[in-house]
């Protein structure tokens, strides 16, 4: 019998807070298990998801869960997606022993409108603003500009 390898690795992934995100992971062994482990996006904190079929109890407030429609699908869902959920995710085969691949998943936030003002924003350009202006270090080359 050949060793289990992953069929299905997860994928880079951006997303808007809120949204469903899908990350996911198959592997061709019915007999061993799929991890997922979490890193932070600062590196701060690391943590399994979900191992040995048990669920984080960190985790299961949160929308999160692990769909496994058939054999092998380790598919890590997350229903509502917040910015703390930015971050790399390890799909590890053999319950965290075996094959291992890792994908980021990037969550931006909701916009917000400063009051009595707006503002189109060059994003290549650090630009500071304030009401009734905008100050570029380029000195007004474009990068900052009212609407």
């Amino acid at each position: 019998m050949s060793s289990a390898e992953l069929l299905v690795r997860p994928r880079n992934t951006v997303v808007l807070q809120g949204q469903q995100a899908v990350l996911n992971c198959q592997t061709n062994s019915t007999a061993a298990q799929l991890s997922w482990k979490f890193t932070s996006y600062d590196g701060e904190q690391q943590h399994f998801i979900y191992n040995h079929g048990q669920l984080n109890p960190l985790y299961s407030t949160r929308n999160i869960h692990v769909d496994s429609p058939s054999s092998g699908v380790y598919d890590l869902v997350f229903n509502a997606t917040d910015l703390r959920d930015a971050g790399t995710y390890t799909c590890q085969d053999g319950g965290g022993i075996g094959d291992a691949y890792t994908a980021w998943m990037a969550v931006l936030g909701e916009p917000f409108i400063l009051p009595r003002c707006r503002y189109l924003l060059n994003t290549s350009a650090v630009t500071r603003l304030t009401l009734g202006r905008a100050h570029s270090p380029d000195k007004g080359k474009g990068k900052g500009a009212y609407t």
